[in-house]
């Protein structure tokens, strides 16, 4: 009986026990008789269901006989299998959060996350100083100098950054008055500075700060799109070099 097969039993155990229930008690050649099994695997059969308590040894005649037991003891296996089950479950929850670092161990970590507004901007600020990294920039000086708040902002970061310390700038942008002489008025030991030959004009900015990607749109409220992945920050950071060496020191 597959409702047999469903609880565990195997397809000849099953047979063995329905059997016993047909003839009642009986000793293994009936059985196997029966059941149409060899008698070898009547016997491991028989140690199986008895192990489950669904068959009852007794002596008949100087011979070991076997008795079914009532099919309503068949709940008690099911029974048991519930609890087995609810134990497997409680044990499993408790292993997932292990199982999800080894995860992530063996994988790179990707996270993406956007800041929108001034303020929220000046959380990221914030953010960045405090793991004491370098930032590279990349950016177009007199769009920069369109967003009087942004420029603020800047000046807060800049102020910041000297409080928090642990940090230099490193900067790429294009020449115009006030980049020259903020370079020319800056401590190289704080910030550096290299010009591209040609002017540009594009409404955000590039930053690279330890494995953190930040692209800031300028264009109506101030965005940033951080992307946090080992690998990608690698390789802007070897783009950056490549394109900081190719330019002139001032």
């Amino acid at each position: 009986m597959k409702i047999l097969e469903q609880l565990g039993l195997s397809e000849k155990e099953a047979a063995v026990y329905t059997s016993l229930l047909n003839l009642g008690t009986s000793e293994v050649r009936e059985i196997g008789t029966i059941a149409e099994i060899k008698r070898p695997t009547v016997y491991f059969c028989l140690e199986r269901l008895a192990h489950a308590g669904l068959v009852e040894t007794t002596v008949k005649r100087g011979k070991k006989a076997y008795t079914a037991v009532e099919p309503s003891e068949l709940l008690k296996i099911l029974q048991t299998q519930k609890v087995q089950i609810e134990a497997k479950e409680k044990g499993l929850l408790k292993a997932i959060p292990k199982l999800e670092a080894l995860a992530r161990h063996g994988s790179v970590a990707t996270e993406v996350r956007v800041y929108e507004g001034v303020p929220s901007l000046w959380k990221l600020i914030n953010e960045l100083l405090h793991n004491r990294k370098d930032f590279f920039f990349l950016y177009s000086g007199a769009s920069v100098l369109q967003f009087t708040t942004l420029a603020q902002l800047l000046k807060k970061f800049t102020k910041k950054r000297r409080q928090i310390g642990g940090s230099k700038v490193y900067a790429i942008s294009d020449r115009n008055p006030i980049n020259e002489r903020r370079f020319r008025e800056g401590d190289t030991d704080f910030r550096e500075l290299r010009f591209l030959s040609k002017p540009i004009s594009f409404e955000s900015i590039f930053c690279l700060c330890g494995n953190k990607i930040v692209l800031v749109s300028l264009k109506g409220i101030p965005k940033a799109v951080v992307i946090e992945n080992e690998p990608m920050a690698a390789i802007m950071k070897f783009l950056f070099w490549s394109l900081w060496e190719s330019l002139p020191q001032w």
